[in-house]
């Protein structure tokens, strides 16, 4: 199941870009940071792909977060959560 195409506009759930997904995102599968381009903020750092994926840089809500329910993670983009 494919929870995001590659050019997804990612956005929190305030309306603030993010960034988009670079790869088709899968699950069940490992949400990396490799996985998003086109990142509409400068963070202070660069991160790998193995560090935690920031929140909004703006707002400070998560644009990713698990569902225990569904067993999977979830993103927010334009149209809500997937």
């Amino acid at each position: 199941m494919i929870l995001a195409q590659a050019g997804t506009l990612v956005v929190c759930p305030n309306g603030h870009r993010i960034c988009r997904v670079a790869k088709d995102i899968v699950i069940p599968g490992k949400v990396r940071a490799e996985l998003f381009c086109d990142w509409h903020y400068r963070f202070p750092r660069k991160f790998s792909a193995y560090d935690p994926i920031p929140d909004c840089p703006e707002c400070g809500e998560a644009f990713l977060r698990p569902n225990a329910t569904l067993g999977r993670w979830q993103l927010h983009t334009a149209d809500g959560w997937r």
